[in-house]
């Protein structure tokens, strides 16, 4: 017989503009979303409305990869679903490190291994008083009706636990890989399209979801310029992005 995962609470999230209602299985999961939990609208939990949440075949297949089910596997397990229900509302979560610099949001984006907790380190130390990580894994991105974005905090922040800083509109997104040089290179929408992608947090289960998630990194990638910024040692590749930032700020770019 296969195991079950029964509801044990419900609670509300907000990311971004958007308010979640979460059903939760381990009551404790709550406490991994203590700062953005809220008293929702009634109508949030009316019936019918559908709420995020992991299912138990979901829950099973995470066991069957050796991982423990509990709370902490809930809390990792949500972010791919709380993504896919912000892609109705033009939100989403973003695999990449969002730093606050001049009052803009810049995105080190990347798969895990790439370093973009090593880049966005350092880079805070080029400019300390200057730079605030507002996430460090899984930032929200809001898409707005004027065609621009604006990046918010989101409880999923790494295992280094990068966060503190507000919100703010998206200013650029590097795209992180390794290499034999250290390089920085602007590419076009079209160019960075499968990065972008691959950085919207789904399941690519389903041709809907994929075309939504699409949809939105489309919005994202029009939103700001784009570089793919190759790493081959720290801290030269990321005096690159530094600089990468400066040159865009002070043309008004």
């Amino acid at each position: 017989m296969e195991t079950e995962y029964p509801v044990v609470k419900t609670c509300a999230l907000r990311l971004g503009n958007i308010v979640l209602p979460l059903a939760l299985h381990y009551p404790e999961t709550a406490l991994y979303f203590k700062r953005c939990l809220v008293e929702p609208e009634p109508a949030v939990f009316e019936a019918g409305r559908p709420l995020v949440s992991v299912s138990s075949q979901e829950f099973r297949d995470w066991a069957a990869a050796g991982n423990a089910i509990d709370a902490f596997a809930e809390f990792c397990l949500l972010c791919q679903q709380a993504s896919q229900y912000l892609f109705h509302y033009q939100h989403c979560l973003f695999h990449a490190a969002a730093v606050r610099w001049r009052d803009r949001a810049w995105l080190i984006a990347g798969g895990s291994g790439t370093g973009k907790s090593t880049q966005t380190q350092t880079l805070l130390g080029f400019c300390p008083d200057e730079a605030a990580v507002i996430n460090g894994d899984k930032p929200v991105l809001e898409c707005l009706d004027d065609g621009s974005v604006v990046v918010h905090p989101s409880p999923w922040n790494g295992k280094e636990g990068l966060r503190g800083a507000g919100a703010a509109p998206l200013g650029g997104i590097f795209f992180l890989r390794r290499g034999d040089e250290n390089s920085v290179q602007a590419i076009s929408p079209r160019a960075a399209a499968p990065y972008a992608l691959l950085g919207v947090f789904q399941d690519f289960r389903s041709s809907e979801t994929i075309q939504r998630a699409g949809s939105v990194a489309q919005h994202i990638l029009r939103s700001c310029p784009s570089w793919l910024l190759t790493s081959r040692d720290i801290p030269d590749s990321t005096k690159l992005l530094y600089q990468t930032m400066r040159e865009v700020f002070e043309n008004g770019i």
